[in-house]
């Protein structure tokens, strides 16, 4: 008999309720859950692609080891003393370090990650920890942690109460919000209009939100840094400051750093005139609920720690920080600072040791990805040989993918915990899948501590877990006691394990909850199935603050250092990239980055993975829509950084980088080539090859590529995506070029040549 049962999403960061029909073992229809007091019904096209992920017949139900050149099944006991055996050998031999460990983002919406996934990697005790936070939101942590004392505090736009809601660098109808966690944005920005305010979005492209925005204008890629010091200095000029009852330092030094960045001087490397410059200041600072909101497009550039840092300056300095309808701290269920502690991670740390061997900061205890790939291919002491993966796929999703991939290639041992067989996991030696998300409880506990509105939501599991399956939990708990961890507890060690092994996560978020700032306990949420709704956002300035002396820090002496640099980046006359193209970029709604591909009814109709275009640029290269155009990163800016010390990517340069082997020839030769890339001949790829689509909704100068595709490697098991595959721009995009302040991967801005190809009669 059918039956209805409700749960939060897991797929994205908006946590939309579902009331999920079944029958049996099937799940028969996804719909919003109207009761939901949060979503209130909406759910975006990716829900429905729950019972996709669940029935995938490419989804592995048992762990897998390699074998030659294809993969045997194995008993899961049989597979934990496997990976603890080798893990172990290598720790044994090369000390700690020579293990790592890469955490994808998919582990903030998985409760049994959140916790005993950093019981496990937290008890490897090893420096070499990589995720997909210095892909993505770093700068936002990083200035959380120096502003407010914090990495995890991290303030959102209470958009349901802002008048004007100013939108830098981020498309949030089509990520459904990021660093705000909000369903229905859609909804939300329309309700802004509805009641008189207004949506205005700076960014290099047209986009879906930027569609239904009251105004667009177009920035140059990578100067958001230099708008926002204009906009400052404008504040400054204008007498628009305004903090109010804020407690803060470094109001001076501020002031100072924007007087160097007038409109004017903005206005010539912007491409936004010095007159809508200071109106946008005077907007912000005298509309009385106003808020800033910068997300993915301010991180991931040149200078992404200064930007996120002006963001929040600039909220504070017009008396938009901790105030309705600007920008707020959330009270949620579980307190993102407690929560983190009990990770392992503490109010965070920056630049306490740095990396091996190009020296680039830690922070929170992790290395960027700009140093994954070095920290393996460099021999010496500290050389990563054994690598971890949990719900990641850098391969793709970072960039120089196919130096990563090489790289991968070359490990003495690696292990994947990951549901699938995709373009970083057939590197593996074993895989470890855990059980459908629909088949495990959840709880949103980083993602609720960053929504717009103060919610709790338990999702009990859809389905039972079959026998044959593990949940993530149950892997990183198994993994965990054979590699010795309980040995170092002492006699306390058999009554941990047995406590967490009987009961998994849920004591952990029971005792979360009760002593979380609203004393709620599991059973409460268990008796609300839609959730709860704890309420509008509040002040809560002073008291949150982690800080020393309990007030905000304007002006971090390490984000003043930076200003020098940018500075001397735009020195000269023009703009960054006016002498050819640069490329950003693209979001898009039934895309989660790189693995929600392998799902027909989100992946079908036109092709996606294009590169867009202004018509004039086209133009100027014979290029028209639906043509094929070749691009590669610009050589002479390659040759450039690699003049002033920089490493450019692998195999770039006069056409080196050409690795014939197959993976196995290149175990047995100690080689480290890419495994089928591009074509599968395992070539370093200097170039891409992408359809055409001419539109004026990229600004002159500027080509989009949206991320996480390029399903074209051999021994991909992903039936629907590698036969709608793309090309993954993370394969030419130089992997040193970063944020220097704080090794934040610059995936926008890079320079890129773009020309038709020549079809064969």
């Amino acid at each position: 008999m059918p039956s209805t049962v409700y749960r939060s999403c897991p797929l994205c960061e908006a946590t939309c309720g579902l009331a999920i029909t079944t029958d049996g073992d099937r799940v028969v229809a996804v719909r919003g859950d109207a009761d939901d007091p949060f979503s209130r019904g909406y759910i975006c096209p990716k829900a429905a692609a729950l019972a996709d992920l669940h029935d995938d017949p490419d989804r592995l139900q048992r762990p897998v080891a390699r074998d030659g050149t294809g993969w045997r099944e194995l008993g899961w006991e049989e597979a934990f003393d496997l990976v603890a055996r080798r893990l172990g050998d290598v720790r044994a031999a090369h000390g700690r370090d020579a293990i790592a460990v890469y955490q994808g983002n998919p582990t903030v919406h998985n409760l049994g990650l959140m916790t005993y996934g950093q019981l496990l990697f937290g008890a490897l005790g090893t420096r070499n920890r990589f995720s997909a936070t210095s892909l993505d939101q770093l700068p936002h942590m990083l200035a959380a942690l120096l502003m407010f004392g914090s990495q995890l505090l991290m303030p959102v736009p209470d958009v349901d109460r802002s008048d004007l809601f100013v939108c830098l660098g981020a498309n949030p109808l089509a990520s459904n919000g990021s660093i705000m966690t909000a369903p229905d944005m859609r909804g939300r920005l329309a309700a802004v209009q509805r009641r008189g305010g207004r949506v205005i979005v700076l960014d290099p492209r047209r986009t879906e939100t930027a569609e239904r925005a009251d105004r667009h204008l177009f920035l140059r890629p990578g100067s958001d840094a230099v708008l926002l010091l204009a906009m400052i200095d404008a504040v400054f000029a204008g007498g628009w400051v305004r903090l109010g009852r804020l407690p803060a330092t470094g109001l001076d030094e501020l002031r100072r750093a924007a007087a160097a960045w007038p409109a004017e001087r903005a206005a010539a490397i912007t491409g936004i005139a010095a007159g809508e410059i200071r109106e946008l200041a005077r907007a912000l600072a005298t509309t009385p609920r106003a808020v800033l909101y910068g997300r993915i497009g301010v991180c991931a550039q040149e200078f992404g720690g200064l930007a996120a840092w002006l963001c929040y300056a600039l909220n504070a300095l017009t008396g938009h920080l901790d105030e309705p309808g600007g920008l707020m701290f959330t009270t949620p269920a579980i307190d993102p600072v407690a929560l983190g502690a009990l990770a392992g991670l503490g109010r965070g740390g920056f630049a306490r040791w740095t990396s091996r061997v190009s020296g680039k900061p830690e922070f929170s205890g992790e290395l960027p990805m700009a140093t994954f790939a070095e920290e393996i291919e460099t021999p010496g002491p500290g050389q990563i040989r054994a690598l971890i993966t949990s719900a990641g796929n850098p391969v793709l999703s970072a960039p120089g993918g196919a130096r990563i991939e090489r790289a991968l290639a070359g490990l003495d041992f690696m292990v994947s915990i990951d549901p699938y067989i995709n373009e970083t996991t057939r590197l593996a030696h074993v895989i470890l899948p855990p059980a459908s998300p629909l088949e495990r409880s959840h709880y949103d506990a980083a993602l609720l501590a960053y929504s717009v509105r103060n919610v709790a939501r338990y999702s009990p599991p859809t389905f039972p877990r079959p026998a044959h399956a593990r949940h993530d939990w149950e892997i990183c708990l198994a993994l965990w006691r054979r590699l010795g961890a309980p040995a170092r507890l002492g006699r306390a060690a058999v009554a941990i394990e047995r406590l967490l092994g009987r009961f998994g996560p849920e004591p952990v978020l029971d005792l979360a909850l009760r002593t979380g700032p609203h004393r709620l306990s599991l059973r409460r949420l268990r008796d609300a199935p839609h959730g709860l709704d704890l309420g509008p956002l509040e002040r809560r300035l002073p008291g949150r603050l982690a800080t020393a002396d309990r007030k905000v820090h304007l002006a971090p002496v390490v984000h003043l250092a930076d200003l020098g640099r940018l500075a001397a980046r735009h020195a000269a006359p023009g703009p960054a990239g006016a002498a050819g193209l640069v490329v950003i970029g693209r979001r898009q709604l039934r895309s989660n980055n790189t693995w929600m591909h392998n799902s027909q009814r989100l992946v079908k109709g036109p092709v996606r993975c294009t590169l867009l275009i202004h018509p004039d640029d086209a133009a100027a290269r014979g290029l028209s829509s639906g043509q094929i155009a070749r691009i590669s990163l610009r050589r002479g800016a390659i040759d450039e950084r690699r003049e002033s010390g920089g490493r450019g990517p692998a195999g770039s340069a006069g056409g080196e980088g050409v690795l014939p082997l197959s993976i196995d020839e290149r175990r047995e030769s100690g080689g480290r080539g890419p495994a089928g890339s591009a074509g599968g001949e395992g070539v370093l790829p200097l170039s891409i090859d992408l359809p055409v689509e001419v539109s004026d909704e990229v600004m002159r100068g500027v080509v989009s590529v949206p991320h996480g595709w390029g399903h074209t490697r051999g021994g991909v098991q992903l039936q629907v995506a590698t036969a709608r595959p793309g090309q993954s721009i993370n394969d030419i995009l130089d992997p040193d070029a970063v944020d220097q302040l704080s090794g934040t991967a610059a995936l926008f801005g890079q320079p890129v040549d773009v020309v038709a190809v020549e079809v064969a009669a």
